[in-house]
């Protein structure tokens, strides 16, 4: 199936927001590096900058048919992300000052592809800092651990922009808000018709829900993150832990293009695991 231009999806975002019953306008300023467009519900605002994660056109230019290419994909962190996270708070922030009550939303869209399938996973990770830890208490056997996500394990966009309000995930699976709890209108946040609205539906990833629930961890924020035995030993402090480890998660797959399925085909074998998949 053809990608959709960022044009094409922009509007269909724009009609997804009037299906919540928001008014969708313009953004009026005199910059030219504005945010997409401006929502409101009658009691909100909402500025919206999409951005979109699609396969690397330069890696499948460089991939030579009927060969095959590995892939090593970090399943928490990805630089690209990074960027475009950033760029997106550049341009909500160029726009704010038209719209100061606006609550400050980046729209993600990780649409299909061979190295961007996995960008919810990445999101999530450079967002919230999030990574992979195996925990053991005493007396529990080998092979009997914990497996659970740490919060603020590492550097953080949230922390790094508390003026972003949240993220709208659009994924193959699903359309979920993650929520920024650092932000200074986290509460009002949540209490917007827009959240309310995911919350029903269990599409709200709040961090201070999940750590509270058990579902994550949370390290300290005054540890140094870039120190993992630090954040290590910050979680056995804290969770009376015996052991931590923390994980590298990493998705390994091989690609290859095959000519003669229509203009291409593109068979993608993967293995979201820690480790390399095993033959057969």
């Amino acid at each position: 199936m053809p990608e959709l231009s960022n044009s094409d999806y922009e509007s269909i975002v724009r009609d997804q927001f009037r299906s919540w019953g928001m008014s969708v306008s313009p953004v009026e300023t005199a910059s030219e590096r504005r945010c997409d467009c401006h929502a409101s519900d009658g009691t909100s605002e909402y500025l919206v900058e999409i951005k979109t994660r699609t396969t690397d056109s330069s890696f499948l230019r460089d991939l030579e048919p009927n060969t095959v290419r590995p892939l090593v994909q970090s399943t928490v962190s990805n630089s690209k992300v990074r960027s475009k996270v950033s760029s997106a708070v550049e341009q909500l922030d160029l726009t704010a000052p038209n719209h100061p009550s606006a609550l400050r939303l980046l729209w993600w869209w990780a649409q299909p592809g061979m190295k961007s399938d996995i960008s919810a996973d990445q999101l999530y990770g450079e967002l919230y800092g999030l990574r992979h830890v195996l925990a053991y208490r005493k007396g529990r056997a080998e092979g009997d651990g914990e497996h659970k996500p740490a919060l603020y394990a590492a550097p953080a966009k949230f922390e790094h922009y508390p003026q972003l309000d949240g993220v709208v995930l659009h994924d193959e699976e699903s359309l979920q808000i993650l929520l920024n709890a650092l932000s200074s209108r986290a509460d009002q946040f949540r209490a917007s018709k827009l959240a309310r609205h995911f919350q029903n539906d269990n599409a709200l990833c709040d961090p201070v829900e999940r750590v509270r629930s058990g579902d994550w961890l949370e390290v300290d924020r005054h540890v140094n993150r870039r120190d993992e035995s630090a954040v290590k030993a910050n979680l056995i402090r804290k969770y009376g832990y015996e052991l931590v480890a923390i994980i590298a998660m990493q998705r390994y797959s091989a690609v290859t293009i095959v000519r003669g399925l229509g203009e291409s085909g593109i068979t993608d074998r993967r293995s979201r695991s820690g480790a390399p998949p095993s033959g057969g």
